[in-house]
């Protein structure tokens, strides 16, 4: 996800717009109703923002849709890998 930065929030991440950085993770497929428990788990509308974006999977853009970190992330580390190769 270009123009993206992802950052650490301490147990899970948080993406926000960044001019010049990307965000490097896994995009998946998946039917409404999971679209409905993923916004629930998010908390969506509250925590996060779920936007449609574009995504570069072997150079090739792919609409998608990610949630967006919506509180200050000002002293949060920022990561340049995906998130579970945070370790």
């Amino acid at each position: 996800l270009r123009d993206y930065a992802m950052y650490h929030l301490g147990s899970y991440p948080g993406i926000q717009p960044c001019m010049g950085e990307e965000v490097y993770g896994e995009l998946y497929l998946i039917c409404d109703q999971m679209v409905e428990k993923l916004d629930e788990y998010e908390i969506e509308g509250t925590l996060y923002d779920r936007k449609t974006v574009t995504v570069w999977v072997e150079e090739q853009p792919v609409k998608a849709e990610a949630y967006i970190y919506k509180k200050d992330v000002t002293g949060c580390p920022l990561l340049r890998k995906a998130w579970n190769d945070k370790i």
